[in-house]
């Protein structure tokens, strides 16, 4: 994948004028080592919107190490004038939004194996306020991305600021091919199958989830324990929030203000809590 976008932007180096930005939506590639091929690496920055970039308000806009004031400003203002809530990040692994979520949903993999059930998990998370739990979360947006990644890495166990294991759950799904919401089963009338089955508008657990869950305990030598509410938000929200730190300390973000409105608007976080680091 690298290689194909370096392809394109030395083509579209070639075919524009001097003056033209040559930005990139992806969440996943570094953009120092795509802008690195061209004569002037100045004109590349990130502009990460979020899916569906039609509705998302945000925008997360990347400043790589050659960036030009001129094109950081020229992002900012074509955020703006497009209606976007835009914050400029550091060219980090993940960004803001896609590095802090790792550890939440790590956290929330890690007490599903302790003993909290995937609705308790769920419900902890929407009852402080998000919009859908983390299971919920990842039927929606696919439990194939990092599966694929890991597999392309060729480290099945490879974690990253972004991905978190454990992985054993995931990995049985996505052999199966239920990636979630885009992957339908019409022989149980499901328009979408990962850790849910979702028929319409309705979804419920699958009870092959549970059954390889406890499978996964057995194998591990786990003992499932009951698992309160209150430590389920503390183990997911507080790694958050400590990641948001780290995010802080190494200087990808100029103030504590511009992650929350990445996870206000990006991620459904209550706006009535503030934001994350508020």
């Amino acid at each position: 994948i690298m290689d194909l976008k370096k392809e394109v932007f030395l083509a579209i180096e070639a075919n524009t004028k001097p003056d033209c930005l040559i930005c990139t939506n992806t969440s996943g590639l570094n953009i120092d080592d795509i802008a690195a091929v061209l004569k002037d690496p100045s004109r590349v920055m990130g502009t990460h919107f979020f899916s569906p970039a039609n509705v998302m308000q945000l925008l997360e806009n990347i400043r790589t190490s050659k960036s030009s004031t001129r094109t950081l400003a020229t992002g900012m203002a074509m955020g703006k004038l497009i209606n976007k809530k835009c914050i400029m990040v550091g060219n980090c692994d993940g960004f803001v939004g896609n590095r802090m979520i790792a550890p939440y949903a790590g956290e929330a993999k890690m007490v599903l194996e302790e003993g909290a059930t995937v609705e308790q998990i769920d419900k902890a998370a929407t009852t402080f306020g998000m919009a859908m739990g983390p299971m919920a979360l990842g039927d929606l947006v696919g439990l194939e991305l990092f599966w694929k990644q890991r597999q392309a890495a060729g480290d099945m166990n490879k974690q990253t600021k972004t991905y978190y294991g454990p992985y054993e759950l995931t990995d049985w799904l996505c052999e199966k091919g239920r990636f979630g919401l885009k992957t339908p089963d019409p022989s149980i009338k499901a328009n979408g199958r990962g850790v849910f089955i979702h028929q319409g508008r309705d979804k419920y657990v699958d009870p092959e989830v549970v059954a390889k869950m406890e499978e996964i305990r057995k194998a591990k030598g786990i003992t499932a324990r009951k698992v309160s509410d209150e430590e389920i938000c503390e183990r997911m929200f507080f790694s958050m929030i400590n990641e948001g730190f780290k995010i802080l300390e190494e200087g990808y973000v100029a103030r504590s203000s511009d992650i929350d409105i990445v996870y206000i608007y990006g991620y459904g976080f209550p706006p009535r809590k503030g934001g994350p680091m508020f």
